[in-house]
């Protein structure tokens, strides 16, 4: 159970009430609690300090509220107070990387014996306070994979003022946020040189987006390999579908006889099925004229013919890494600032000799 603050404001009195209520049983497994104003005015306080008192309760884990119909409290609340506990954010899109990131979590903190509260962050406000809110709990580890919202001015200020939060997938250890990451450069590296040993010489790396730090390790690496012949396609900005952008570019680079290049490194499998889709399009053949391998996860490859080689970033890794340095945390244990998790090479039927 974690340590109760002494209670200074009306909100906190009326969070410390509540919060003994559950802690003594007073408030039994999946009962609503009193609507908020029905609390504000019982407690002679206003509407606003009852549901912020509330909804510190909700983002701790402690009830569950259900829009339209009450707060209600959790049938496993024994477990939840009794449980250390580490706060998880992710973005709230559902995208194959974050599903996996909430899999992983999900299934590393119930392994560890620990209760994982877990918010997924859109682009609304409420959200992104409910972040805030829940990093200002300074002795709850967190771990965080967030992406553009980690640039938000206010919620990257919130992260960077907790001293034990884990970012996973992105590197800000010189801003003394510990990171786990996959060592991007050496994925590509090592797609490329597979490519290389295949007797491929003119190798295009395919690129989504520039501007992410991901991204650019990956292109450093590939650049390393072919200095002086490097080929960087990069995917025209668009609001448009991917497969549009991938199709438009690919018009771009095509020639008589085909593309000038034998391969292409692609920096994510979104972007890589889409390209095997619209080069059978156009009518070039994977892997018999051009060959394939794209960075990312196995969740995200296609499943039909060919079956795409790739360099597995190894999340599952990443996440118990990031679990694994909460509890170090919980124990006041030394946390290394940055940890790099090695690629994984994954063998498909993407790849001819050349």
């Amino acid at each position: 159970m974690k340590r109760q603050p002494i209670p200074q404001t009306k909100q906190e009195i009326l969070y410390a009430k509540l919060y003994q209520q559950l802690v003594k049983g007073k408030l039994q497994l999946g009962e609503q609690i009193p609507a908020e104003r029905k609390l504000a005015e019982k407690m002679g306080i206003s509407y606003m300090t009852a549901r912020g008192a509330i909804q510190m309760l909700v983002d701790e884990g402690l009830l569950l509220k259900r829009d339209r119909v009450g707060t209600f409290v959790p049938l496993d609340i024994e477990k939840r107070l009794a449980l250390p506990r580490i706060n998880g954010f992710v973005d709230a899109r559902q995208a194959p990387l974050n599903t996996a990131f909430i899999d992983q979590l999900t299934q590393g903190v119930h392994k560890k014996k620990l209760f994982g509260n877990l918010l997924k962050i859109g682009d609304n406000k409420r959200e992104m306070d409910q972040a805030i809110r829940m990093l200002k709990q300074h002795d709850v580890p967190g771990v965080v994979m967030m992406s553009h919202h980690v640039r938000n001015r206010e919620l990257g200020a919130s992260i960077l003022g907790h001293s034990q939060v884990m970012l996973v997938g992105y590197d800000l250890s010189a801003m003394g946020i510990a990171s786990v990451l996959c060592d991007d450069a050496a994925a590509a590296r090592m797609a490329t040189t597979l490519l290389q040993e295949q007797g491929h010489e003119e190798i295009a790396f395919l690129a989504s987006d520039r501007t992410s730090p991901v991204v650019q390790q990956m292109i450093s690496g590939y650049e390393s390999c072919l200095p002086g012949k490097a080929r960087l396609w990069l995917l025209p900005q668009s609001a448009k579908s991917i497969a549009h952008r991938v199709e438009k570019l690919v018009s771009e680079h095509l020639h008589v006889g085909g593309l000038l290049c034998t391969a292409i490194v692609c920096s994510d499998t979104q972007t890589a099925n889409a390209l095997a889709a619209v080069l059978r399009e156009f009518g070039v053949g994977v892997p018999k004229q051009i060959s394939l391998v794209t960075l990312g996860l196995g969740t995200e490859v296609n499943i039909t013919h060919p079956k795409l080689t790739r360099i597995d970033p190894q999340l599952q890794k990443q996440v118990n890494y990031a679990i694994d340095s909460c509890v170090r945390w919980m124990q006041n244990k030394p946390v290394e600032l940055l940890h790099k998790v090695s690629p994984k090479l994954v063998r498909g039927n993407s790849i001819a000799k050349h």
